[in-house]
């Protein structure tokens, strides 16, 4: 098998060849910047040479946990065409055991693998200073390029399997867009920070924890060698293999999941109940809001809000923490930003039913009871979430004092967004992605950036009176303190009141329009 899977790779590798001559410029262009990067790496391998001795470990130490931990995290966040993906050879009944050895023999064919294995040789060779250390370098070399290949593999293949599934794929791109958020601020701290005079110790420290990891092992065996600590080499070296093992046997068990999946596709499902309209009680309003609340618990379009909301205060902590804003005043932030963007997620709600609001109008449901219906799901996650969120706040800011306020301030905007959401998702709808596709996936034009702001902002106008007395809480202190609290909770339940009513009235009124403004998604 290895080796027809080796012919199938160089097959692959040869028709690549035959492209036409826009496809053979793209591969050029590829090669060239993976080139490219092989010299930069090899030119950093040549200064390394050049260091103290653990200097240079310590840098290629991390630099080289880094790079392999890279290897295996960009996959999952970028989908991409694995031609070796395992589940193209579900039909020809091959053993898992035998395929995952195939298929990792057959990469040593691949451009990275032989750029890893360049990437290793270079690093045996920079830090080879005695028989010894060259002894040690040779030995972890077969560790280095393998635990390279698998981490580069399983991130493929597990990355393959997660874009292939709409819910993964939502949170992936969400995990990306975090990811991508993160980076900035990270940047400018590491701008920040003073290399001139803590640099070498932060990384020698970083070096050394590394190096007991299966990323960075294998890189800290030459390195120890060269600078005489045999026995850390040698546990090092330890490590790799024992960590190669793990990872070997994890690709196994990927591969065998892998091949086992569309078995499983067409398994069928018995169900002794109906679900959660068999917990809800009976009529229109019930049985809306057991559908709702199935929508968020399956429909990636609305998975993805759930994630997305607890990331919103951490992507707004981080750079106001990095530009030395106290602590104290990042605490009052996600209460509030937590209870807007739930009750705010369901400002378009008509318009992501799609079609099924045909039911509601064919059904002659009143407008009052679809919108309680749906307004069910986030007050459901909104008022645990608010509670939750305030009691970890007010134990950040470190006074018992700040709870009755922001728990004020949370249950206003909660109630005043899903009131404001009941209104505008009636009456101000918008095209956005249809039920199955990605979250990401909206449709242009339609002023859904128009509608957006303002329900937002409606929002923040109806809860202003209660920051007003928040701030006077904290200044004033007092009665204040707890009159916040229970205007809050007053002020958003008649917004939420006057929205279900309002909304409900439109809805009855423009139902049809509100179909046609559905199936434009």
């Amino acid at each position: 098998m290895v080796a027809q899977l080796l012919g199938l790779r160089l097959s692959l590798l040869a028709n690549a060849l035959r492209r036409s001559p826009l496809g053979l410029a793209g591969l050029a262009i590829v090669v060239v910047y993976g080139i490219a990067l092989l010299a930069l790496a090899l030119g950093g391998f040549a200064l390394l040479r050049e260091l103290p001795v653990d200097t240079a470990a310590a840098i290629a130490t991390t630099a080289g946990a880094l790079f392999t931990a890279a290897i295996f995290v960009l996959p999952l966040l970028v989908s991409g065409n694995d031609q070796f993906d395992p589940r193209r050879f579900v039909l020809f009944g091959l053993e898992p055991a035998a395929l995952a050895r195939g298929i990792l023999l057959s990469s040593v064919l691949s451009l990275p693998v032989l750029g890893f294995i360049v990437i290793g040789i270079a690093h045996t060779v920079t830090f080879a200073r005695d028989g010894v250390a060259g002894l040690f370098g040779v030995v972890a070399l077969p560790a280095l390029v393998a635990t390279l290949a698998l981490f580069g593999r399983l991130g493929i293949s597990v990355g393959a399997a997660l874009h292939s599934v709409l819910v993964a794929r939502g949170v992936v791109r969400v995990i990306t867009l975090v990811v991508l958020a993160l980076i900035v601020p990270v940047l400018l701290r590491i701008a920040d920070f003073d290399w001139a005079r803590q640099g070498g110790e932060l990384v020698a420290q970083i070096a050394a924890v590394l190096g007991w990891t299966p990323f960075g092992a294998a890189w800290a065996v030459g390195p120890l060698a060269s600078e005489g600590d045999w026995w850390g080499a040698l546990l090092r070296l330890l490590v790799a293999f024992v960590s190669v093992a793990v990872l070997f046997g994890s690709w196994s068990f990927a591969v065998e999941r892998m091949l086992r999946a569309p078995a499983l596709a067409g398994r069928r499902e018995h169900h002794s109940s109906i679900g959660l309209f068999g917990l809800f009680g009976r009529g229109a309003a019930w049985a809306i809001a057991a559908r709702s609340l199935t929508y968020w618990v399956r429909d990636p379009r609305y998975l993805t809000a759930i994630v997305v909301v607890p990331l919103i205060p951490l992507l707004m902590a981080v750079p106001l923490l990095i530009a030395g804003v106290p602590v104290d005043f990042i605490a009052l932030l996600p209460v509030p930003v937590v209870a807007l963007f739930i009750g705010w997620s369901v400002h378009n709600d008509v318009a992501l039913d799609h079609s099924a609001v045909w039911l509601h109008l064919v059904a002659d449901t009143r407008g009052f009871d679809d919108r309680v219906g749906r307004a069910v799901p986030p007050i459901i996650i909104g008022v645990p979430a608010v509670t939750l969120a305030s009691l970890l706040c007010a134990g950040v800011y470190g006074d018992a004092a700040i709870l009755p306020p922001m728990l004020g301030v949370g249950f206003a905007i909660l109630g005043a967004s899903i009131g404001v959401s009941s209104v505008a998702s009636a009456a101000l709808p918008y095209p956005t992605a249809l039920p199955g596709e990605s979250p990401f996936q909206q449709p242009s034009g339609g002023g859904g950036a128009v509608r957006q702001a303002v329900s937002f902002f409606a929002t923040l106008l109806l809860a202003g009176p209660v920051f007003a007395l928040a701030v006077a809480s904290q200044l004033l202190g007092g009665q204040y303190v707890w009159l916040t609290l229970w205007c809050g909770v007053g002020l958003g339940l008649l917004c939420l009141v006057l929205g279900l009513h309002l909304g409900g009235k439109i809805f009855d009124r423009r139902g049809p329009e509100l179909l046609a403004a559905a199936l434009r998604g």
